[in-house]
């Protein structure tokens, strides 16, 4: 069994259009990755991949970038937990948390820039689940939580940077709290009570409006001019007219070039959204400006209007 999730692997190759290290020029004046794994620093890291037979899957197929924690920050991470060692984490939530550590392609620190980056960790066996990069002054900062403290240690199979943390696999609700142009909405779901929802074990689809977006909404609203001027039962409404009980996405909408309707959270309204070619529209006008952001539980798409349900 191939633990290292090769099917992702090879499905986010093709569309980056990355080879494989033996077709590319080579650079054998570095180590390999499982060379520069064996250094003591790296024993918690090493470990893990050992245990999850992740070294076996190193072998030179596809370049590698792989955040590596602190032998520290893993201790913290399996006490965070409630293990006393490696050996106790379930084999699944080890794959997949260590998955979530792997990117495609040889990515230097100079390479980095704030983004949303796939991993071949998987949701629901099949969807690579998304981590937020942040460069904010200069530090490379993933999930607005690990941060690189020692990068670009380069490998002829690609490149390994040191974190002082473990990066926890997202749901829908702990990925919005990491982005800071969406604190308007995550204000709305604490008012309507659907944290624990969006924390859920889903399937579900959130249309994410940012920031700027809920401004515009509240200017060309009359009377409301933030949410205070919103009761809980309209902020809820307007919430759930946000999301689906589907986890849906861009390719699930491929060759629909007509509306299709789909009932939201709160079952009396309705949306219909159309696959315009190389845009996605919601109730005819609605654009979908970022798709697939996928988490554990489902998957966000942020969109470039707040909806209105009628």
């Amino acid at each position: 069994m191939l633990h290292l999730n090769r099917t992702l692997l090879s499905l986010l190759a093709a569309s980056l259009l990355l080879a494989a290290p033996g077709c590319l020029p080579r650079e054998p004046e570095y180590p390999t990755l499982v060379e520069r794994l064996a250094d003591p620093k790296f024993d918690r890291i090493r470990v893990a991949l050992d245990s999850a037979d992740f070294i076996q899957e190193l072998d030179g197929s596809f370049y590698f970038t792989i955040l590596c924690p602190t032998n520290e920050a893993f201790d913290a991470w399996l006490a965070s937990k409630g293990y006393a060692s490696i050996a106790e984490v379930p084999k699944t939530l080890l794959i997949n948390t260590l998955n979530y550590h792997f990117q495609l392609g040889k990515i230097r620190l100079q390479d980095y820039f704030t983004t949303y980056v796939t991993t071949p960790a998987p949701a629901f066996g099949k969807f690579p689940i998304v981590y937020q990069v942040n460069t904010k002054n200069g530090i490379v900062t993933f999930n607005q939580s690990a941060k690189i403290i020692e990068g670009d240690i380069l490998a002829d199979d690609g490149v390994l940077h040191r974190t002082d943390k473990m990066l926890e696999l997202p749901t829908v609700m702990s990925l919005l709290e990491i982005d800071e142009d969406l604190s308007i909405l995550v204000e709305a779901i604490d008012r309507a009570k659907l944290r624990t929802y969006l924390s859920g074990p889903g399937p579900l689809t959130l249309f994410a409006a940012p920031n700027d977006v809920f401004e515009q909404y509240f200017d060309d609203e009359p009377g409301i001019a933030s949410l205070s001027d919103m009761n809980d039962d309209q902020v809820r409404a307007l919430i759930e007219y946000h999301i689906l009980d589907r986890n849906l996405r861009n390719e699930d909408l491929a060759g629909s070039s007509i509306p299709v309707e789909y009932t939201t959270a709160n079952p009396s309204y309705k949306i219909q959204i159309e696959n315009a070619g190389s845009v996605i529209f919601i109730n005819d006008s609605i654009q979908v400006a970022l798709m697939d952001l996928q988490c554990t539980n489902g998957v966000i798409h942020i969109v470039g209007d707040v909806l209105e349900y009628e």
